[in-house]
C-alpha cells in the first residue's frame, strides 16, 4: 500500500512538473524574445534583470531554509505556486512597460521561484526512493519534454498569432490548475531540529561525493541550468530567425531530440558500465557543436547547436546529474541535514549563474563582438561538469 501511494505521489510531482516546464517555457525564451523586442539593449538588461533575479533566489533559498525546517516544506512550496501565479498577473499588468521595472520583475521572479524550487526539491528527494529514481527522472524528463515539444509550437503561433500578454491568460490558468494539483499532495515527516547550515557546510565538506556533487552544481548553474547559455540561444534564434514562431519551432525540434536521447539512454545504458563515459561524452558532443557555430553562424548551425546542446547537456548530462543530486542526498545526507542540503545546492546553483551573467553582462556593456568567445568558454566548463558528474556515485 505505501508502494502504491509513493507511485500515485510521483506521478503527481510528474504532472505538476510537466506544467512548470510549459509555465518555464513561457517565462523563460519567450519572455527573453520579448525582452529583445521590446528593450533596446537586451542583452545589457537581460543581464542586469537576470543577475538581479538570481541574487533574490539564492537569498530567499538560504532565508527560507530557517522557515522550511520549522515547519513542512509542502506549505511553502504552495505559496511558491501562488507567488507564481502573481508574477505572471504581474506581467500582464506592466506588459510593454515591464522595461521600466526591472527591479520588480527580478525580485517577483526570484522570491516565487526560491518559494516553489527549494520545498519542491526536498519533497522529491523524500517521497522518491533511491531504487527508483533513475525511473522517476527518466520518465519526468520524458513528460516533461514531450511537453517541450508540443509547447514551443503552441506558444509560439499563439504568440506570433496575438501578443505576448494574451497568451499569458492562458498560462495564468495552467498555473492555477498547479495550484490546484498542490493541495493534492501529502504531507511528509518534518524534523525537529533546527536550521544550521554553517554547521551543515562543514560535516558536507568531509564527504568526497558532497563536495563534488556541489561543484557540479556550481558548474551547472553557470552553463546548462537557466545560465546564460539560454538567453544568448534564444537571442542567436531570433537573429536568425525573427520570430515567435520559429523560435518555437527550433526548441521543439531541440526538444524531440531530448527526449530521444534520453530515451535511448533509458532503454540500453542506465545500467551498464557505460553510464559514467556518457557523461562526459555528452558534454563533449556540446563542444563540438560550440565550435562549428563559432565557424560559421547560420541558421543551419545555430538550430544545430541549439538541438545538440538540449539533447545531449540540458537533456541527458543533466538527467545524470539530478539522479546523483538525488540519490546522494538519501544516501550520504542525514535526514535532518536535508534542508540544509537542498539549500546550499541552490545558493551554488545561483553563485554560478551569478558570475557567468556577470561576465554576459561586460561582454554586453563593452565586447559584444566576443560573445561567440564567452559561449565557447561556457562549453568547456560542460565538459568540466560532464568529468565531475562522471565522478559522483550514482549510488541506487
Amino acid at each position: 500500500m505505501k508502494a502504491i501511494k509513493c507511485v500515485k505521489q510521483s506521478n503527481l510531482i510528474i504532472v505538476i512538473n510537466a506544467c512548470t516546464k510549459l509555465i518555464d517555457l513561457f517565462l523563460g525564451p519567450f519572455l527573453v524574445a520579448y525582452f529583445i523586442k521590446t528593450s533596446m539593449d537586451s542583452m545589457v538588461d537581460l543581464s542586469i534583470v537576470k543577475l538581479m533575479e538570481y541574487f533574490f533566489l539564492g537569498l530567499f533559498g538560504v532565508l527560507l531554509g530557517y522557515i522550511i525546517k520549522r515547519n513542512h516544506a509542502l506549505a511553502i512550496f504552495r505559496l511558491g505556486v501562488i507567488a507564481r501565479l502573481i508574477y505572471i498577473l504581474v506581467i500582464i499588468v506592466l506588459q510593454s512597460e515591464i522595461i521600466n521595472y526591472l527591479g520588480l520583475i527580478a525580485f517577483l521572479h526570484g522570491f516565487s521561484a526560491a518559494l516553489f524550487w527549494l520545498p519542491f526539491n526536498i519533497y522529491m528527494a523524500k517521497c522518491v526512493e533511491n531504487c527508483e529514481r533513475t525511473a522517476f527522472e527518466v520518465n519526468k524528463k520524458i513528460v516533461s519534454t514531450i511537453i517541450a515539444v508540443s509547447g514551443p509550437l503552441l506558444l509560439g503561433a499563439l504568440i506570433t498569432s496575438t501578443n505576448y500578454i494574451s497568451t499569458a491568460v492562458y498560462i495564468l490558468l495552467i498555473s492555477a490548475a498547479q495550484i490546484a494539483c498542490s493541495f493534492f499532495l501529502r504531507n511528509l515527516p518534518v524534523t525537529d531540529t533546527t536550521f544550521n547550515m554553517r554547521a551543515a557546510i562543514k560535516r558536507f565538506s568531509k564527504v568526497p561525493q558532497l563536495r563534488k556533487s556541489m561543484l557540479a552544481c556550481f558548474l551547472e548553474g553557470m552553463t546548462l541550468s537557466a545560465g546564460p547559455l539560454a538567453v544568448i540561444v534564444t537571442i542567436l534564434i531570433m537573429s536568425s530567425f525573427s520570430t515567435n514562431f520559429d523560435l518555437g519551432v527550433i526548441n521543439s525540434a531541440a526538444a524531440i531530440a531530448g527526449v530521444v536521447v534520453c530515451y535511448i539512454y533509458s532503454k540500453f545504458f542506465k545500467k551498464s558500465r557505460w553510464d559514467k563515459p556518457i557523461a562526459l561524452a555528452s558534454s563533449l558532443i556540446t563542444v563540438a557543436a560550440t565550435l562549428l557555430l563559432c565557424l560559421t553562424v547560420s541558421e543551419a548551425s545555430v538550430a544545430t547547436y541549439t538541438i545538440l546542446l538540449e539533447a545531449f547537456g540540458v537533456g541527458l548530462l543533466s538527467m545524470l546529474l539530478a539522479v546523483r543530486v538525488y540519490n546522494v542526498s538519501n544516501t550520504l545526507v542525514e535526514r535532518e541535514d536535508t534542508t540544509e542540503y537542498w539549500s546550499l545546492r541552490e545558493v551554488m546553483l545561483n553563485i554560478g549563474r551569478l558570475v557567468s551573467f556577470s561576465v554576459l553582462l561586460v561582454i554586453g556593456l563593452v565586447a559584444p563582438e566576443h560573445l561567440m568567445t564567452f559561449l565557447l568558454v561556457l562549453s568547456v566548463f560542460i565538459v568540466i561538469l560532464g568529468y565531475v558528474t562522471a565522478r559522483i556515485d550514482r549510488n541506487d
